[in-house]
Parts: C-alpha cells; structure tokens; sequence
C-alpha cells in the first residue's frame, strides 16, 4: 500500500513538471516567432523605405514601377535555386541545367522511308546521350485568343496614310476571313533541358556544353534547322508566360534587378533575385488535385497506366489540340553495365516467382510454361526480348516519366482541358491521372529547369522512347512579316519577316501561268504596307506593275523610244558607298558589261581599255564631287577614240551607235524627277527591242544601285524587284556585275528579288548558282521535271518536295525561308481590288498589263 502511494506521489510530481516544462517551451516559441516577425517587419521597411507592401522600384527600362514578389512559397514553386545570364541554372545544391529550343520538321505528313529515317536518328540521338546527363523532352502549347491572334497579324491602321489604309482594311478582312479555318491560335515552342550533376558552375557549363554538341548536331542531321541555347533573359521570358501568363508588366530581363531605388541600389543589391522576378503572386492548393497561381486554375496530370506500344504521332496529337498545357518527358540514361544487372535481377525474380507457381501446384497436376498467368508470360517474354536487345542489340536502357501541366482562368476551364487531354491518350492506350498531394512537384516540372520530383516513372529501352516524337510539320510564322498564304499541310497561316534573315535575297521561280506575277505583287503590296517608309523599285520589262503602282500612289518611269525621261547610265554616287568596295569598282564591271552587250565580241584587250577610260573620265569627277563633273557616255567614247591601241578606235566605232546614233537612249543628263520622298518608283522598260532591252535593264539596275547607296547615307532600306532577270545573263560580265550587287545588298541595306519564269537559266551558270544558293528566301511555283530537280538538289529538297513542285496548282508552291521549307498556296477572293490589280489573265483583269 505504501509503495503504491509514494508511486503515486511520484508520478504526480513527474506530471506537473511536465506540465510547467511544456507551458515554457510555448512561452519561449511564441517570444521568438514574435521576435521573428518584428525582424521580417524591420526588414521590410529597410527594404521598401516607405514605399509600401509591393515594394516597388523605379526602373528606366520598365514601363511603370517594378514589382518585385518576395513570397517564399511562390518562390520555391519554381523548382531552381538560381539562374544565371547565361542561361545556366542552378536546380539545386550540385545539380545543374541548360535549355535548348528547337524547331519543327514536317514529320507526321511526311513519306513512311522519310518518318522511318528521322525516328532512326532520333532514337541514335538518345543512344548518344551521356548516362551522366539527364535530358527532358518539353513543349510548351499556349493557346491564344483568336481576337488577339488576328490583331497580331493583321495590318495596323496608319494615320494620314489615305492611300495604304483601303488596301491594310481589304488585307485584314481577307486574313479574318480565313482564320477560322487555321489552328494557330495554339503557340508551341519545343525545348530540351540537359542536366548534370557537377561540383560547380565552370565544371557544369563544360559537361554540359559537350552534350548540347553533340544534341544539336543530332538535331540537324535530322533537318531541323534552327537550335539555339536560352540565354537567362530567355529563360525568364518564358518561365514569366507560364507563372503570369496575364501579367501585362512586360518582359522579365535582368535589365530589371540593375535597376535602382530613390537612394541609388539596385535590386541586386537588396537582396532580390530572378525568382522575384517570374514567381506568381501566390500558389496554392485548393484540394490534392489541383493547383492555382494567380488568375489560373491548373492542374497536373501524370501517366499512370502505359500502353503496350507507343506510336509516332501520339506527343503532336497531344501537342496539336487547343489547350494550354506543358508536356513533359523526363528522361534518365542508364549505363549499360547496370541496365544489363538490373535486367538480369528482374529476370532473377521472375524465375524464382516461376518456380514457386510450379511447385504450388505440381501436386495436383502437371505445370508448363504455357499453363503460367498471364501476367507472369508476359513479364518473361518481355524481360528476355529486354535483355536480348540490350545484349545483342543497339538498344539502351531509360526511366522516363511522363507529366503534363494544364491550366484555364476556371476550374472548368481546366477540367475540360483535363479530359481531352485524357480521352486522347486513351485513344494511344494510355492514362493520366491527377497527381494527388503532388500537384506542387508537377508545377515545378512544368518550368524549363530540368527538375522532375514526380515518383512514377517506368524503364523502357531506346525504341519506344524514340516513338516520342515531338515533330509535326514547319511553319513560318513571323510576327511582323509580310503574308504568304497557308501552310498546305497544316492550313496555317505563313508570316515571313525578309529584313531579319541572315541573306534576304530572294527569287521568285515558276513556270509561265504558276502566279509569279502574283507572288511578286503581293509582295509589293506588303512591303509598301509594312515599311511605308522604305523605298521600293521595281524594274518592269512588260508593264504589268502599272495599275498596282498607280494605285499605290507611286511613280512610273517610263524608259525606252518616244520617251523624254533620261538618265545618266555614269551616275556615280559616292557618300554612302562601303571604303571597302571603292567608288568605281562596282561601276566599272557596269561599264564593261554594257560594251559587251553593244559590241558582242570584246577581246581581252579591249576589256583592259575600257577599264582604263572609266578611270580617266571619272578622274575629275572624284576630285571635285561636283555633280556637273559626271561623265556621260560620250565622254566614254571620246575617250576610247584617244587610246593609243587601234582596238580601242574599233571598239568605239562598234558602240558608236548606242551612244550617238539612233539608239542613243542613255547619252543625256539625268533628268528622272524622283524626290527622296517618292518611295515606290517602277520602271517601264517595255518599249524597248528585245535586242536592247537587257542594256537597258543593266543600265536601270545600274541606276538603282545608286539610289541603294544614296538611300544607305540617309538610313534607309531599299527593297528591288527585278522581273525578267534572265534578260541579265547573257553576257559573263552581267552576271558577274549581278552577282557582285547581290553579295553586297544586305550591306547596303536592300533586299533584292529576281523573278523569272527562266528557272534554266538561272541554274547553268555558277554564278547565277552561287546567287540561288546565297538566298534565304525562295517562292519555288509550279517547274518543270528537270529544273524541279536541279533546284531540289541546290537546295536539299525531299524527294516529295520536288514532286509537289511538279503537280504544284497556280498560286501553289513551296517557300524556303530562312532554312524552313513549307508547301503553301495562296488564293486571293476574286471579289477584291487586291485580285482585280494583281489578275494578268486576259479579258479579268486591268486593261494593262499580260
């Protein structure tokens, strides 16, 4: 009785210690919790100096103050400790990542040998990659309202412009009037994330650089034409479309954390980062399988169930349909040392679980293997095929797992996005489902840094994986170009921005009746609507430009018999010409190429003549800069009469009559009254035999190039058309004349477009070759079988590509721009003043014009 007392008393006295211990510990937490709080407060008015809970900073790059959020959980959403301007991140202590995008090929339209090929090298592209570096296979889908897909692409009102604005009104309509058949209101950019594990910066930088090479270079072997790194202003941009997709404070760069407060500290400086930058307002979990950020309601799915084969076109069905989602394959190489023991573990198991079915019931009957489950048949079969192609075959061992980040403005919104994308993964023999508890690791996936936290993944070899392929078809979509047509395979829109590419130059080729003439005046149209500032020229051997050019308010120079408009062939302008080229060189192979046209047969000799005389006639010229010092043609000929070598006397009689006889267009002072400010300026050279014309279109081209390198002192861009431009190759000299402006176009600041129905000619000379291969942009209409198949070979079209180009219809064809290859058609409403000018069929169209 005792000792059950005093036990008693003891244990009472061990409950009110605990008791008075416990009640201290909740006094001191709540004393350092409200210490806590009372330093964040501290901080904050550090921080902001009174300029509230936003803490905002002026930035000179921003429009408006700039926002910097600081809330830990939306920071930690990101998924990455940080992000450096290169593009480099820093995933988590020791794990590092880099991002390349790349582009489309046309893969789910293409032949079954062409599909065949490219699933070969992308599944030897897996095959190549390191088993230290982890790869994941993204597309980023954003879907865009169709009201602000037509306000992009359609053309802006421009104030005064009462010429331009009735043509910008009849373009839109004609744009909105096709855009519901097109599904571009989907945007998709495919990325590859590699990651490595590495002690720092420099050492993950050079591992990863090595496997980015080798990736890019697998890329392009499969014909994509466009890879590049994401720097870290990139990056942001798009971690930014998809944490604010709404947000209208605009790009997130670093510019933004060196901008400074009132007392001169940047953002830096007061401890902001990038993930200040693009961290959404808020995230939150509304139930386990959803998740919200801002304005949008999301949610992340995973493969749970896989079907039994995996077929090409399954990721760009997914890809194609319209909703905002982000597809994510992550993907992890295994070395095949422990890929074969793995393998031989499982198959290890599967023996032992064989054997015990077999003695569970050998008792009662007699067990072979055809008598095993299903499921354990199976699971043998398909774990020696696994062994057999990792032994003997050319096969690799991955675990990949599979997630996808959906999100609407409403829960309802996101739901039925849910399912579609679940009703089309059932038709490939597969499931998603919600990743309940996990829905913030799914978010974190979504961002382009390599991190995948996602527990539920599988291992399957080389083959399988490679059926995950993420190409569909090329398109050409470039805000702020000039449109092209539709995409044939895709019914997509094609904007093409010329101004930007590496070599502008272009050429229009098609058999007679395929639409050249169409293509080029639209092109016209386009280039006078976009760049009302630019001056654009047009050299018109038929006068077919007439009407449009009229009707554009520009001017026409007619050139040839019965005309009082001159001008000087020996205008030299120098302010503006590269020191590099010199004054006279490019006039000089000018000057030599009109006497061969005038005399024929130009010895070498002669040709050394000739050079010497434009020399002396331009000597007082480059003197005195006076424009009265300009030599004209006669002084050309007087001069060549002065030369000591009787060849130099022949020569001057032979052109005699280009220069002072009857055909002596081009003997005068230049009188053509174009103003700097006449910007569309068409030159008809029709009226002209067809013995002289090609002189004539020399001397015109020769005019032209002057105003380029007036119009490059002034800053200003000069786009030329050149119809009929095999009337320049018939002499060595032209060609190369030709050839020499073609290289230095870009320099000067223009873009030039040869059109011809004369593909042949074009392509017999080196030259004129070297021109078609030197040209980013092509319009190829309807060819014939041969030219179809030389210009296939000049520029690596497909087997199909060439086909196309020999069945092509009127107004179709193929575009190459920029290294993208799209078949496209382009059929304007005859009911327009758009077709009525561009029309040349007889008896449809404007009086004028063949």
């Amino acid at each position: 009785m005792e000792d059950r007392t005093a036990a008693a008393k003891g244990a009472g006295l061990d409950r009110g210690e605990t008791a008075r211990v416990a009640r201290d510990k909740r006094r001191r937490a709540k004393k350092t919790a409200k210490a806590a709080k009372r330093a964040e407060r501290n901080r904050e008015r550090r921080r902001d100096k009174g300029k509230g809970r936003g803490r905002r900073m002026p930035a000179e790059s921003f429009p408006g103050a700039l926002v910097l959020r600081n809330t830990r959980s939306s920071q930690d959403a990101l998924g990455y400790e940080k992000l450096f301007e290169d593009g480099l991140i820093l995933v988590e202590e020791g794990v590092w990542s880099r991002a390349i995008e790349f582009d489309d090929i046309n893969f789910q339209t293409a032949r079954d040998d062409t599909q065949h090929q490219t699933f070969e090298r992308w599944r030897a592209m897996w095959n190549q990659i390191d088993p230290g570096i982890k790869v994941q296979l993204k597309i980023v889908c954003h879907v865009v309202d169709r009201e602000r897909f037509v306000s992009e692409m359609t053309l802006p009102m421009v104030e005064g412009d009462d010429i331009g604005n009735p043509f910008r009104r009849e373009l839109n309509s004609i744009i909105e009037r096709q855009v519901t058949a097109t599904r571009q209101n989907v945007e998709r950019r495919r990325l590859l994330v590699l990651t490595c594990h590495a002690d720092d910066a420099a050492e993950a930088t050079a591992t990863i650089a090595h496997a980015i090479e080798s990736v890019t270079r697998a890329l392009m072997g499969m014909g994509v034409t466009g890879t590049h790194v994401l720097s870290g202003d990139e990056l942001l941009d798009l971690i930014d479309s998809l944490t604010n997709p709404e947000d209208e404070r605009g790009q997130a760069c670093f510019d933004q954390l060196r901008s400074r407060d009132a007392r001169g500290r940047t953002a830096v400086e007061l401890g902001y980062t990038t993930r200040d930058l693009v961290a959404p307002p808020d995230v939150t979990r509304p139930d386990p399988r959803h998740i919200s950020w801002g304005n949008c309601h999301g949610q992340a799915l995973y493969v749970s169930s896989w079907g039994n084969t995996c077929r090409t076109n399954m990721l760009s069905a997914l890809a194609e349909l319209p909703v905002t989602q982000v597809i994510t394959v992550d993907v992890r190489p295994w070395d095949p040392a422990n890929a074969i023991d793995l393998v031989e573990s499982i198959n290890t198991d599967l023996k032992a679980q064989r054997t015990e079915y077999i003695l569970d019931h050998s008792q009662t009957m007699y067990v072979t293997d055809e008598m095993l489950p299903t499921p354990l048949q199976d699971a043998l079969a398909s774990v020696r095929a696994t062994r057999d192609d990792l032994v003997n075959g050319d096969e690799l061992l991955f675990t990949i797992g599979i997630s996808i980040l959906t999100w609407a403005a409403d829960d309802e919104g996101c739901e039925r996005s849910a399912k579609l994308i679940s009703t089309t993964l059932q038709r490939y023999g597969y499931r998603v489902s919600p990743l309940t508890t996990l829905q913030g690791q799914g978010f974190a996936a979504a961002m382009p840094t390599g991190r995948y936290d996602i527990p539920y993944t599988r291992t399957i070899t080389s083959s399988p994986l490679a059926a995950l392929v993420p190409f569909s078809s090329v398109e050409i979509l470039e805000k702020g170009g000039m449109y092209m047509g539709q995409n044939i395979l895709s019914k997509n829109f094609i904007f093409c921005d010329r101004a930007h590419m590496t070599a502008p130059n272009g050429f229009i080729l098609g058999q007679l009746g395929r639409g050249k003439s169409v293509a080029a005046k639209s092109m016209v149209l386009w280039t006078r609507l976009l760049s009302p500032d630019s001056d654009i020229v047009i050299i018109d051997p038929e006068n077919e430009y007439r009407p449009l050019v009229e009707a554009l308010g520009g001017h026409m120079v007619k050139v040839g018999a019965g005309s009082t408009t001159y001008f000087n062939p020996l205008d030299l302008a120098i302010e503006g010409t590269d020191p590099e080229d010199g004054p006279l060189e490019l006039k000089t192979d000018m000057v030599i190429s009109a006497v061969i046209m005038m005399a024929k047969n130009v010895s070498e000799l002669q040709k050394s003549v000739v050079d010497r005389c434009v020399k002396l006639i331009y000597a007082k010229y480059l003197e005195t800069h006076d424009p009265a010092d300009q030599p004209v043609l006669s002084d050309l000929y007087e001069a060549l009469r002065d030369q000591p070598e009787a060849e130099a006397a022949e020569l001057a009689t032979t052109i005699e009559r280009y220069i002072l006889g009857q055909a002596a267009l081009f003997n005068h002072r230049t009188n053509v009254e174009v103003g700097p400010d006449q910007h569309l300026v068409c030159f008809d050279i029709r009226d002209n035999g067809e013995n002289i014309k090609p002189l004539v279109e020399l001397f015109v081209l020769d005019y032209v190039w002057q105003r380029v390198v007036r119009n490059r002192a002034l800053g200003r861009r000069t786009w030329i058309f050149i119809d009929e431009i095999h009337l320049l190759f018939d002499s060595e000299y032209s060609i190369r004349f030709f050839d020499s402006i073609w290289s230095r176009s870009r320099k000067y600041g223009a873009i030039p477009t040869g059109i011809t129905q004369n593909a042949e000619r074009l392509l017999e000379n080196p030259h004129t070759r070297k021109m078609l291969s030197n040209s980013d942009f092509l319009v190829l209409l309807g060819q014939a079988s041969t030219d179809a198949a030389t210009i296939g070979q000049e520029r690596q079209l497909s087997d199909e590509q060439v086909s196309f180009l020999e069945r092509a219809t009127p107004g179709s064809g193929l575009i190459c721009a920029g290294g993208k290859v799209v078949e496209f058609t382009n059929v304007i409403p005859e009911d327009t003043q758009v077709f009525r000018l561009f029309n040349t069929r007889p008896g449809e169209g404007p009086a004028t014009g063949a």
